[in-house]
């Protein structure tokens, strides 16, 4: 018992981690392709820049912060779809070994895998606010960038998986 809850503790970390860089990525970019060019663009006209410098802390806590921002938000988004790729490339090889007609399970791939994949994300990550005592744990750890490099692979991984799945299931053709 005690070396399954000690995988289930692992894998959970893991999901959070990856929760954890998938924000980090969008922070990154939020900060180098919205908030500098605005920033850039801003310097020239004195009276936008005050009220610039106003605002950006509330567009900082709106976009990056750690309670229901948009960046957590995307986040989110991001690993639901991450995970309904898997769910959805898994059942498209599963099916077919229980029922030969594995086209006719539309309900399965657009109602029921979707809501498994959301509870399995709210599970891991946001029941009783986990990520927020993860987010504090990985902030005291250094993040190397191969890790942001890790989380990109994971999430576009998950693409390639789906596609290559549905590919050697049921096909392309329409």
């Amino acid at each position: 018992m005690r070396l399954k809850n000690e995988v289930n503790v692992k894998f959970v970390r893991l999901w959070n981690y990856i929760y954890y860089c998938t924000w980090g990525l969008l922070n990154i970019f939020n900060n180098t392709f919205i908030k500098q060019p605005i920033s850039f663009f801003v310097e020239y006209f004195p009276k936008l820049k005050r009220n610039w410098e106003i605002g950006a802390k509330d567009l900082e806590s709106f976009v990056n912060g750690r309670d229901l921002s948009v960046n957590m938000s995307y986040s989110f988004t991001i690993m639901f779809l991450s995970t309904n790729m898997l769910l959805i490339s898994l059942s498209l090889f599963l099916v077919p070994l229980f029922d030969s007609n594995s086209s006719e399970h539309l309900l399965v791939y657009f109602f029921i895998l979707p809501g498994i994949s959301y509870i399995f994300n709210n599970l891991l990550l946001w029941k009783d606010d986990h990520f927020k005592e993860y987010f504090e744990i990985f902030d005291s750890q250094p993040i190397k960038k191969a890790h942001y490099f890790y989380t990109l692979l994971f999430h576009f991984s998950m693409f390639i998986i789906l596609i290559c799945s549905i590919h050697f299931t049921i096909g392309f053709s329409i």
